[in-house]
């Protein structure tokens, strides 16, 4: 069984889930997680390096303005480099390792619906998460949610 996820599609086997991603940055995290870097942690970081050397390299232009955009958008990296250690871009969850998958339903205008895994690394045992939103409302976003709900909660990942 599967569904739509933004920016991608996530299929639900027997064993365990597997996210197909669409979108490059999710490609990203699927690329580094299966060389063992399965923490979204590094991409930031990555990020806030690159506005590093952006930095530097326009700083020696002596354009102040532009020199504090960059610097603004490198704290927010690594704002969110900290702030998100503990969430992953892994592509294929086993079943077995998954602790917990809740739904966090759509607030009109605010936010959109998503699933959250809570899930263990059987290499440390280091408990991460995921979160896979669903399509928002100009895709249908509200029937999709649901459906994606009722597939999961027929699998008997949902406990509720």
């Amino acid at each position: 069984k599967s569904f739509e996820i933004k920016g991608g599609t996530c299929h639900i086997f027997e064993d365990r889930l597997e996210i197909q991603p669409k979108e490059f940055l999710m490609s990203l995290g699927s690329w580094l997680s299966q060389r063992g870097l399965v923490s979204v942690f590094w991409i930031y970081l990555g990020v806030f390096f690159l506005l590093l050397v952006a930095i530097l390299l326009i700083f020696t232009l002596n354009n102040v303005f532009l020199t504090g955009f960059l610097g603004l958008a490198a704290l927010f990296a690594l704002y969110y480099a900290i702030s998100r250690r503990g969430y992953s871009y892994v592509s294929v969850i086993p079943r077995t390792f998954i602790q917990q998958l809740t739904y966090q339903p759509a607030v009109q205008g605010e936010s959109r619906a998503f699933f959250k895994i809570t899930f263990t690394l059987k290499e440390n045992g280091r408990l991460l998460k995921r979160k896979l939103f669903l399509p928002n409302r100009i895709h249908n976003g509200a029937s999709l949610a649901d459906t994606a709900y009722w597939i999961v909660k027929e699998e008997g990942l949902i406990k509720q």
